[in-house]
Parts: structure tokens; sequence; C-alpha cells
């Protein structure tokens, strides 16, 4: 399921938080959607990619590429995220 390209931010996230169940942990997920209930978007996409490499955890290549897509939305740098791309099942 890709993100939806002309939605919120918001929005956005909430799509992706619902692409990776079944995927990854869900102490994991749970943290990704508290800190986007908080309007963190930013930290919760930096720190959901920091998990991920950290727990190995392997993806489809389109969630990974809508994780790149989001962080590019939002202008994070790529230090922050792009080392998830690494992570393709």
């Amino acid at each position: 399921m890709s993100l939806p390209r002309r939605n919120s931010m918001e929005k956005r996230r909430h799509v992706l938080a619902k692409c990776l169940e079944g995927y990854i942990d869900y102490g994991l997920l749970s943290d990704f959607r508290q800190e986007i209930s908080y309007s963190e978007y930013g930290l919760g996409l930096e720190n959901l990619c920091e998990r991920l490499l950290e727990s190995d955890c392997r993806l489809p290549k389109a969630i990974l590429d809508d994780i790149a897509e989001a962080a590019r939305l939002m202008q994070l740098p790529a230090e922050r995220w792009d080392f998830v791309l690494t992570l393709e099942e």
C-alpha cells in the first residue's frame, strides 16, 4: 500500500503506521504511533528508522520507499534516515 500523495503529513504518518503492521514489533509500532499522535512526525520517523536498523528489521521495498518519501517531504537530513534503505527483504 503506497502513501497518499496529496494528504496531510498526519494522514501520511498514519498510513505508514498501518503499512508497518505485521512487519515490525508491536512495541516499535506503538512508540511510532505515540510520537506521531503528539505531532512529532520528524522525531517519530527518525526514531523509527534508528530502531528498525537496531533490530535489523527487513521490510518490503515499497514500505522503505514510503519511508524515504516521507523523510524527503519533511526535509529530514539523509543521515538521519537513509540507512533504512539497506533493510530491504
